[in-house]
């Protein structure tokens, strides 16, 4: 699996816990040794020997010699001699003070998960810094801000049987995000310029005709409680921060059929019964910049015992994703055109 030259930062999420993302994140170290020196960060404690939750064993988080990391001192002192320490990122997580540091020799890793999206960013720069030209954000479990385009140049989304014990379940879900990475982009300069001041002044801009207006206003729920506003006829409405069903209900109840404009889907923290509900009134809702999905893995097999049909369950995926490439974790791993220059 290599790395394309325009893919600086790359995102790998998983949409359930021991969905494989780690199968997927040490095919990529693997397989991309012409990519030059890889950096690699977790948004999310990482690369432990068991799991967190269920003690079941979890493949290590492998580097190789020469790369980087940010992770905390607590596991660079555990491997003396193996990393150079280079800096502190002036950032603590739940395992200490992350440090970025360059790999000895080959090993393995447990990853401090930054806490925040402005860490991430903070341990992404100082990682260029030190001499990564590719650097892999490993997504925590049940948390999109590390596909977030504002982050990384693209994103790996693994989906594993894990995700539901039940097949149709898995699917089902996969298919409510498959839904949100084709909502539409914004395409015209109004709404290009309302969503870049959005997230500049922190406001709700709203969209009228070619007028483009900041308000007075954080969030769309303090449009409500200003009863005038949320009467104009506004043509769409720019936000920075999350899209809940709550608010979307707040339009349902006013019968208003508005265009809302988020950052990107990672913002989106809405049902697909309350969505279509929206759409059907009228209402739409674009990002500002899509997500750039390189490739899907798919991981039939759960460690609680239970497996899908492997073929089966890449066919249904693929026809979700198309045209996006679909990949099994484990089985494609030395294919050609699974693993080997899947970026």
């Amino acid at each position: 699996m290599g790395l394309k030259k325009e893919i600086a930062s790359l995102s790998v999420i998983g949409l359930s816990k021991n969905a494989g993302k780690t199968t997927v994140l040490n095919a990529l170290i693997r397989d991309a040794p012409e990519a030059g020196v890889l950096g690699i960060l977790s948004m999310g404690v990482d690369g432990e020997k068991h799991d967190a939750i269920s003690g079941k064993e979890k493949p290590l988080i492998r580097v190789r010699e020469n790369m980087l990391v940010a992770t905390s001192a607590h596991w660079l002192n555990r491997q003396p001699g193996h990393w150079e320490v280079i800096q502190s990122c002036g950032i603590q997580s739940v395992m200490g003070e992350v440090f970025i540091a360059r790999a000895k020799r080959e090993g393995t890793v447990l990853l401090a998960g930054l806490p925040s999206k402005s860490g991430a960013k903070r341990a992404m720069e100082l990682l260029r810094r030190a001499g990564a030209q590719k650097i892999l954000l490993d997504g925590a479990y049940d948390r999109r801000s590390p596909s977030s385009p504002q982050l990384t140049d693209a994103t790996i989304l693994v989906i594993g049987a894990s995700l539901d014990s039940n097949f149709a379940g898995v699917i089902r879900k996969a298919g409510e995000w498959s839904r949100l990475l084709r909502l539409k982009a914004c395409d015209c300069f109004p709404e290009q310029k309302a969503g870049s001041l959005a997230l500049e002044k922190k406001r709700v801009v709203g969209i009228f005709g070619n007028r483009i207006e900041v308000l007075p206003f954080s969030g769309l729920f303090s449009i409500r409680e200003e009863g005038e506003w949320l009467q104009n006829e506004w043509q769409a409405l720019a936000i920075s921060g999350a899209l809940t069903d709550r608010m979307l209900q707040m339009f349902l109840r006013c019968r208003k059929a508005v265009r809302i404009i988020v950052p990107d889907i990672t913002h989106l923290f809405v049902s697909m019964p309350v969505l279509r509900r929206f759409y059907n009134q009228g209402g739409e809702i674009r990002v500002l910049k899509p997500i750039r999905l390189l490739r899907v893995a798919v991981n039939p097999e759960s460690p609680d015992g239970y497996s899908f049909p492997p073929g089966e369950m890449k066919e249904k995926i693929g026809r979700l994703f198309f045209p996006v490439p679909v990949v099994d974790v484990m089985r494609d791993r030395y294919k050609q055109g699974g693993w080997c220059d899947v970026l």
